[in-house]
């Protein structure tokens, strides 16, 4: 049952579900996972580029990401009461550590298989261990279903350059400063582009995850 929030307010409705997916409620971690995995697909096909994807595919990485999350999810703290920029930091740091590490395996010859230390990572004893041993079929789920496909292409509707700005400040976090070292240019600029690019997906997609990315 759906909580009686205002249908403009997903950050409030986000917030609630993992609050519920934290205590072990499966319905709510359906519901964060189909919330945050197409953006989370997105981000590792960018991350991992053409030539990488053709060796790894960037949905194993998702799933393996999630693995690793899920057993965490109940010790993230909300920040100002809100938990999506608290959740896809997370998600998004430990997908950028998964594929860094693969790719050094990969220049050294050593290939690493999607997922062989995602358990290790994992503590037991919470309510979503459970949960996160069987996690992978309720990923292949929601990776099929039809709101990635609307994500991913928004996504690709947009300039290469607004592209990689949702991806690098709204899904990782990074700072207008760093983003120009890795894009050039003005620091001020990006953030007008950033704000146009978000808005624009906004309009696309009313109530999608971009309407509870940071308007900044």
């Amino acid at each position: 049952m759906e909580p009686d929030i205002p249908g403009d307010d997903t950050e409030q409705l986000t917030t609630y579900h993992v609050r519920r997916a934290r205590e072990g409620d499966v319905p709510s971690l359906e519901w964060v996972v189909n919330r945050f995995a197409p953006i989370l697909l997105a981000n590792a096909r960018y991350r991992l580029g053409k030539n990488l994807s053709k060796i790894y595919d960037p949905e194993d990485i998702v799933n393996d990401v999630w693995a690793v999350a899920l057993p965490k999810l109940a010790d993230l703290p909300a920040r100002n009461n809100r938990y999506t920029p608290v959740v896809m930091k997370y998600l998004s740091t430990t997908l950028v550590y998964r594929i860094n590490n693969l790719v050094e395996k990969h220049i050294k010859g050593k290939p690493k298989n999607i997922g062989e230390s995602a358990a290790s990572d994992t503590e037991a004893g919470g309510p979503l261990d459970n949960l996160a041993a069987g996690a992978t079929g309720v990923f292949t789920v929601t990776m099929r279903r039809d709101t990635r496909d609307e994500i991913l292409s928004a996504l690709n509707g947009l300039e290469e350059r607004d592209r990689e700005l949702i991806l690098l400040r709204g899904v990782e976090g990074q700072s207008y400063k760093e983003i120009a070292v890795l894009l050039g240019g003005d620091p001020k600029q990006l953030a007008v582009t950033y704000q146009r690019a978000i808005h624009k997906l906004r309009e696309l997609l009313p109530g999608s995850i971009f309407q509870d990315f940071e308007s900044d």
